[in-house]
C-alpha cells in the first residue's frame, strides 16, 4: 500500500495516520463513504489535527487530504460541515496545483448536493482563486454535470454586489458545457448583458439546450450555431430543435447567421424541413454560413426533400443578403440558385461548392453575370476546366467593383457617370490594372450607361 509519509508524527499520531489511510486507500472511483467511515475520519482527526494537513494516497494514486478526500468520495453534506467547524482553516488550504476545496468540490462529478454551496458561503473568495492552470471554479464546474444551484453559488460568491461582469467569461463558458441543462442556459441568457449585446457562437452543446436558447435569439444581431453529435437526436432532442428553428425563422432582427451541424447519416427529415423553413422565413439576413462540418455526413437526398434549395432562392429573393457561404458537403440546384442571382441585387459575395464545382456550371455563372451587377467575390475553388472561362468570371466581377450597377440606372445622370469613370480610373491606376483591362472596362461601363446613349428632353 501506498501511503503519504507520516514523517513527524507521534506514535499516536502515526497509528491514526494509518488508519485514515487505509479508510482513504479501500476507496475505489465507485466508492461512497458511509456514515461509520464519515464518523471515523471526522473523530481521528478531532484528536489529532496534524494529520489535517497531512496527504493520503488513493488507490488511483492521487493524494488527498482529509477534507478533499471527503468531497471527492462522496461524504454527506453533514460530516464535510462538521469537519469545516472542527478545522476552519482546512477550508483555505491548497495544494501545489493551488486547488482549494471548492476546486475539488466544482471538479469532481462525486459532490455531494449542498457542498458547493456551503464551501462559497464559507469561503466567498475562493470562487475567483485560480488554479496553476488558470481555471476558476466555474470553469471546473462546466466540465462536468452541474445543477443550477451550484453555478448561482459560485458566480454570485464571485460577484457579493450582485454584478456578473467579472464572471461573464465563465458564465459564457456554459453554452460550450455539454453537460450543462435548460435552467443554467436560461439563468447565463437572463444575466450576462454579453450574450445579448454581441456576437455569441454556440458550440457544442447538447441538443436538449435548444428549448433555452429560444430565448437568446430575439436579443441578438449575430448568431453562430455549431453542433457535432455522433448520435442521431431523440425524438426530445427534435422537440427542442425544431422549437428553436421555430424561433429562428421570426428573428428579424438577425444579420448574421452561421450554423454547422454535424450528424450521422439518417438525420431525420422533419428536422432538416425545420431548419430549411426557418432559413426562408428570416426576413433581414445579411449573412449565411450553413456548413454540415469539416467531415460532415449531410444526407444529399434529405436535403433535396427539405428544401434547403428553396429557402436559400427565397433568401436572395428578398434582396436583403450581402454574404453567402455552403461548403461542399451541402449540394444544392444550382440552376434554381443561378435564376435567382439574376433577379438578384443584393448579393456581393458568393460562395456555394457545389455551383462551380465543374465547367458547366461555372460557364452557366458567367452568364448570370451578364445580367447580375452586384456581385463582386465568387470562390471558384477549383482550377479544372477552360481558362476562358474563369477569366470572363474575373473580367465580369471586376466589372461589377467598377461601378456597373449605376452606369446602368436609368436615373443615373452623365455627371454621375463621369464621376463615377474618373473615380474608378484613379482606381485602376493604383492597382496598376493593364492599359487593355483599363480600356475594356471603360468601354464595357459606356456601353451600360443610359444616360450617355440617349438624348436628354428638351426644354421649351
Amino acid at each position: 500500500m501506498m501511503l503519504s509519509s507520516d514523517h513527524g508524527l507521534s506514535d499516536e499520531e502515526k497509528e491514526a495516520f494509518g488508519e485514515i489511510a487505509e479508510i482513504v486507500y479501500d476507496q475505489d472511483e465507485t466508492s461512497t463513504l458511509d456514515e461509520e467511515e464519515e464518523e471515523e475520519i471526522l473523530r481521528l482527526c478531532q484528536e489529532f489535527p496534524n494529520l489535517t494537513t497531512r496527504l493520503f494516497y488513493t488507490s488511483q494514486g492521487i493524494r488527498l487530504n482529509p477534507l478533499e478526500f471527503l468531497i471527492c468520495f462522496r461524504a454527506s453534506l453533514k460530516a464535510i460541515q462538521d469537519f469545516c467547524d472542527s478545522h476552519p482553516s482546512s477550508i483555505e488550504t491548497s495544494n501545489s496545483l493551488r486547488l482549494l476545496p471548492l476546486h475539488w468540490a466544482c471538479k469532481t462529478k462525486r459532490t455531494q448536493p449542498g457542498v458547493i454551496q456551503f464551501l462559497t458561503h464559507r469561503l466567498p473568495m475562493a470562487a475567483s482563486r485560480r488554479t496553476l492552470d488558470g481555471l476558476y471554479p466555474i470553469d471546473l464546474l462546466f466540465k462536468r454535470e452541474h445543477t443550477l444551484e451550484e453555478v448561482k453559488a459560485v458566480v454570485q460568491a464571485d460577484s457579493p454586489a450582485g454584478s456578473l461582469s467579472k464572471q461573464e467569461h465563465q458564465l459564457l463558458q456554459g453554452f460550450a458545457s455539454r453537460h450543462g441543462n435548460v435552467q443554467v442556459i436560461e439563468y447565463i441568457v437572463e444575466q450576462c448583458p454579453l450574450v445579448r449585446q454581441k456576437h455569441e457562437t454556440v458550440r457544442d452543446i447538447s441538443l436538449p439546450q435548444f428549448t433555452a436558447l429560444a430565448k437568446l435569439l430575439p436579443q441578438l444581431t449575430k448568431f453562430s450555431l455549431h453542433i457535432f453529435s455522433r448520435e442521431l437526436p431523440t425524438s426530445n432532442d427534435l422537440i427542442g430543435w425544431n422549437h428553436v428553428m421555430e424561433k429562428l425563422g421570426n428573428c428579424n432582427s438577425l444579420d448574421s447567421l452561421n450554423i454547422t451541424l454535424k450528424f450521422p447519416e439518417g438525420f431525420p427529415s422533419t428536422g432538416l424541413d425545420a431548419l430549411g423553413n426557418a432559413l426562408a422565413s428570416i426576413e433581414n439576413l445579411k449573412s449565411l454560413t450553413l456548413d454540415g462540418g469539416e467531415r460532415g455526413h449531410w444526407n444529399r437526398t434529405i436535403l433535396t426533400q427539405a428544401n434547403l434549395t428553396a429557402a436559400l432562392v427565397t433568401l436572395l429573393s428578398r434582396n436583403s443578403l450581402q454574404t453567402i457561404r455552403v461548403p461542399n458537403t451541402i449540394s444544392v440546384d444550382h440552376n434554381e440558385i443561378f435564376d435567382a442571382l439574376k433577379r438578384n441585387i443584393s448579393l456581393e459575395s458568393f460562395d456555394i461548392v457545389s455551383c462551380v464545382n465543374n465547367d458547366d456550371k461555372r460557364k452557366a455563372l458567367a452568364q448570370v453575370l451578364q445580367v447580375n451587377t452586384t456581385l463582386r467575390f465568387v470562390e471558384l475553388r477549383s482550377t479544372g476546366g477552360e481558362a476562358v472561362t474563369y477569366d470572363k468570371i474575373r473580367y465580369l466581377l471586376q466589372l461589377n467593383m467598377s461601378g456597373r450597377a449605376k452606369a446602368r440606372t436609368c436615373t443615373t445622370s452623365r455627371e454621375e457617370f463621369v464621376d463615377l469613370l474618373a473615380t474608378e480610373v484613379e482606381s485602376w491606376e493604383i492597382s496598376s490594372t493593364s492599359t487593355s483591362m483599363q480600356t475594356s472596362l471603360m468601354l464595357d461601363l459606356l456601353r451600360e450607361c443610359p444616360s450617355i446613349w440617349c438624348r436628354r428632353p428638351q426644354h421649351r
